[in-house]
């Protein structure tokens, strides 16, 4: 599957398919918020965000990958640090309750991000 959509600035596309998996929908639906709502305001609300889905046997993958500048190393180490943000209006809660929200279900969580630009956020869920 693949899908495009061009909303404000920002281009989103969907790749690939993943099963669906056990866990509470709406933790879930606060975990992808989160991580699209960084993603886009990491690009200032232009951009490019690409949504990877892949599984085998035992995970369920979804990768979110934007074009922005990338996640300078210093700050990476501090991202889930729950009142940590970079954000004038942030109230550093989002990716530490992504990171929460994630772990209960049993799944991981990465950051990547290269510094030729861009960051990449993996998650991880058990299929079983």
């Amino acid at each position: 599957m693949c899908s495009s959509d061009l909303i404000g600035g920002v281009d989103f596309s969907i790749h690939g398919s993943a099963p669906p998996v056990p866990a509470d929908p709406e933790m879930l639906k606060m975990v992808f918020h989160n991580l699209l709502i960084n993603a886009v305001h990491a690009m200032n609300d232009r951009g490019r965000v690409d949504i990877d889905l892949k599984s085998d046997a035992r995970w369920a993958r979804v990768a979110v990958r934007d074009s922005g500048p990338g996640v300078p190393p210093e700050i990476r180490e501090k991202i889930f640090i729950p009142f940590f943000t970079t954000k004038k209006k942030g109230s550093g809660l989002g990716l530490p309750t992504t990171k929460r929200f994630v772990e209960a279900h049993d799944g991981r969580i990465s950051i990547q991000s290269p510094p030729s630009g861009g960051t990449t956020v993996t998650i991880e869920l058990p299929r079983h």
